[in-house]
């Protein structure tokens, strides 16, 4: 479900199910938008993504991996808390500009960070 102008997502139906692939022009994802999808193995999340609002990915329990767009600037409070199997996650800018995300969230994101692997793709280019 999304707001009028389609660059919200505000929530998914918990019965989704298999791959997911959240439409370009989306700019937000709600607080608890994916929460309890526990049948989702993989999101695709378009380009034009600036904001991961607290708990939106909360036990998403099968979710392995997730790439993240270089213009994310926010990620919510626990909004990868309970998933469990999430072992891997791509963030298309550097190092440095995850830094930048990460103190926005000084509560943490919600990822066992001895279990989770954060890999940053534009400091590979270079």
């Amino acid at each position: 479900i999304y707001d009028k102008a389609k660059t919200q997502l505000y929530f998914c139906p918990r019965d989704q199910e298999g791959w997911i692939d959240v439409p370009e022009g989306i700019a937000s994802i709600g607080d608890f938008a994916f929460a309890c999808c526990s049948d989702i193995t993989q999101i695709q999340l378009p380009d034009t993504l600036g904001m991961i609002m607290p708990g939106a990915f909360e036990n998403c329990t099968v979710i392995e991996s997730i790439t993240l767009p270089k213009e994310l600037g926010y990620i919510g409070q626990d909004a990868f808390a309970g998933c469990d199997n999430l072992t891997d996650i791509y963030f298309e800018g550097t190092a440095e500009e995850w830094q930048v995300v990460m103190s926005r969230a000084p509560r943490g994101i919600g990822i066992d960070e001895d279990k989770t692997t954060v890999h940053f793709l534009a400091d590979k280019e270079n």
